[in-house]
């Protein structure tokens, strides 16, 4: 599904195919690694570290905020990727001279209640 990245079909299970968070990401997680015969991974002493930190205030959030993340494999980091977003403020012209339209939360994310991708400013907006 996609461009071969988990979260990214986990988000695309919950936000088009109608799985909760938790079902979409247990799905590319531990579904996943059982299919493949790879052992649980846990997060306590003794064990490696075998990590995914993204940002997202809880599961949702983190599925629909993952393009900015740092993948720690036994216990180092092997990946950072981040992205950056340019916006522009309401009103301002693109290039040629036609209107930049608002990108409203109306699409299928804002519908069902997955935070938009983003970052936002003093008072909560885009």
């Amino acid at each position: 599904v996609g461009r071969g990245d988990p979260l990214e079909a986990a988000y695309l299970l919950a936000a088009q195919h109608g799985l909760d968070a938790a079902a979409a990401y247990e799905a590319v997680s531990a579904t996943a690694r059982a299919a493949m015969g790879l052992p649980e991974v846990r997060v306590e002493a003794g064990s490696p570290a075998e990590l995914l930190a993204v940002r997202g205030d809880d599961l949702p959030g983190a599925l629909s905020l993952a393009y900015s993340r740092i993948v720690v494999h036994r216990g180092r980091v092997v990946a950072r990727t981040g992205a950056v977003r340019e916006y522009r403020a309401h009103g301002d012209r693109a290039p040629g001279g036609g209107a930049v339209r608002d990108a409203s939360a109306r699409g299928t994310a804002g519908v069902l209640g997955l935070p938009r991708q983003g970052r936002t400013g003093p008072g909560g907006e885009l």
